[in-house]
């Protein structure tokens, strides 16, 4: 899956920042959406980065699978320092990256795991 990742202007005023994958199909966007959003005050964690799929994976080996790999995913960007779950399907991430590499990196876990997401999501 290659869908191309954009920066959206900030619905709210406390969000500086937007960056999300361009899926406009609901269907696939519920599988491969991923969003980073900055938050304007200074903070020591000032991105979250939402993965869509994960409201709906709930079981074991892909739901842990998943949650080391979105993980190791972020750790590897650049310039990040610390990565931390915030919810079931949030990460807040303590760095200096751009957003959008924080969503191609998620992207890319999700992408190569669609077999298996598909499958699982069928199996609902």
């Amino acid at each position: 899956m290659s869908y191309p990742v954009k920066q959206t202007e900030p619905l709210d005023d406390e969000i500086a920042e937007v960056w999300s994958r361009d899926i406009a199909d609901p269907r696939e966007r519920s599988i491969h959406g991923v969003e980073a959003l900055r938050h304007r005050e200074s903070s020591n964690w000032p991105w979250r980065v939402g993965v869509w799929v994960m409201e709906h994976v709930r079981d074991v080996p892909l739901e842990g699978e998943l949650r080391r790999r979105i993980a190791e995913a972020l750790r590897a960007v650049p310039d990040v320092v610390e990565v931390i779950e915030e919810d079931r399907e949030v990460w807040a991430v303590r760095s200096v990256p751009e957003g959008q590499e924080l969503v191609v990196a998620v992207a890319a876990v999700l992408d190569a795991l669609d077999a298996e997401l598909r499958a699982y999501l069928a199996s609902r």
